[in-house]
């Protein structure tokens, strides 16, 4: 049985309406995993070619099952933006939101232009901020970036969905939902067997179901045991589809490890509802350390890749390099990388005018 909670009608310390500090706690997990993720995919890429393939199939199998991170940062994003008591305005839609993307998007790609500089020795400084330029407004940066991009068309597409919103009924929602796993996460599966259906949901991606499927579930309380399930049927369905992918030669078999997945789905949907079950003790140690993390979250998305990279190929750390120990040496990487990125972005938001922006 579904249960509204208390917890859920919780505002913010800015008053924003529906914040609960149980996204507080989604955010912040999420974000860990985020830098796990792109500290094992990155160290794969490095050192690939010394690995066992057992090691390098345990490094997939561990990538794979951090997909979740991301789809719970837009899930908690709709579940706030998509309230019906929360205004958005044109004016603060072009200028708080999409505004200040646009703005981090070319100071962080011209960043990044001039790390590759460092790193690589190529090109020149005045050379590098002019292909940080065109990279800013080409997609072409570092690939963590994509998340950024994407947030600036569901912010363009935010007036009418919150239109939808106010117009339909929760079977509406779940009705509209059921479309989107459908024909874009089941119907494109068929690829992999060289079939492709033909009823095709126009100008349609995945990123606007997690954030729907965030406003479904918000505020509900569906216990322990159900998300339970769904998020363990999840990551055995993604430890046996990464083994099978090392043995069969079916390229198609990548698409059951992308955003879209039914079972990435399925894992990321159990794993929220089971964090938002998590109990708020807001005297508590976690609680603080979880709330200062995810304050800083999205400075942190911007900041961590430069450490891996820097670690990686500057400093040549090989996480892989002390054999049995490794899982260990991997995790103390990512406490070190989330450590100093927190530790940066705290120092950036002392700064007047960059506060705002990060």
């Amino acid at each position: 049985m579904v249960r509204e909670t208390s917890v859920t009608k919780e505002k913010s310390s800015t008053g924003k309406p529906g914040f609960s500090s149980k996204y507080s706690y989604i955010r912040a997990i999420s974000c860990i995993a985020i830098i796990a993720l792109h500290t094992v995919f990155s160290s794969l890429l490095v050192y690939q070619k010394g690995l066992t393939e057992l090691q390098v199939m345990g490094s997939r199998i561990v990538v794979n099952n951090l997909m979740w991170a991301v789809p719970c940062f837009f899930m908690v994003s709709g579940a706030l933006l998509l309230d019906r008591r929360r205004e958005m305005p044109y004016k603060k839609l072009f200028t708080k939101y999409i505004g200040k993307m646009l703005l981090v998007i070319l100071i962080f790609t011209l960043i990044y232009s001039v790390s590759d500089m460092l790193l690589n020795g190529q090109p020149g400084f005045g050379g590098a901020l002019l292909e940080g330029i065109y990279k800013a407004f080409t997609d072409t940066s570092w690939s963590h970036m994509w998340y950024l991009y994407t947030l600036i068309g569901i912010y363009l597409m935010l007036p009418l969905y919150k239109k939808m919103i106010q117009g339909c009924t929760e079977k509406d929602i779940w009705y509209l939902l059921a479309i989107f796993f459908i024909f874009l996460s089941l119907f494109p599966l068929l690829e992999m067997f060289g079939v492709s259906f033909g009823v095709k949901i126009p100008a349609a991606t995945i990123y606007p179901f997690w954030f729907f499927l965030g406003y479904a579930l918000k505020g509900q309380d569906r216990g322990r045991a159900v998300p339970a399930v769904f998020f363990s049927v999840g990551t055995l369905g993604l430890i046996l589809f990464t083994i099978l992918r090392w043995t069969l030669p079916m390229e198609g078999m990548e698409q059951l490890f992308a955003y879209s997945s039914p079972v990435v789905i399925l894992q990321a949907m159990g794993l929220y509802l089971l964090l938002y079950s998590i109990p708020v003790h807001k005297k508590g140690w976690l609680h603080k350390v979880l709330v200062w993390i995810d304050r800083r979250s999205f400075g942190i998305y911007l900041v961590h890749l430069i450490f891996i990279r820097w670690g990686l190929r500057f400093f040549h750390i090989n996480p892989y390099g002390l054999g049995i120990g490794s899982p260990l040496f991997l995790a103390l990487f990512v406490l070190g990388v989330l450590v100093l990125s927190g530790a940066v972005v705290f120092i950036l938001q002392k700064i007047p005018g960059v506060n705002k922006l990060i």
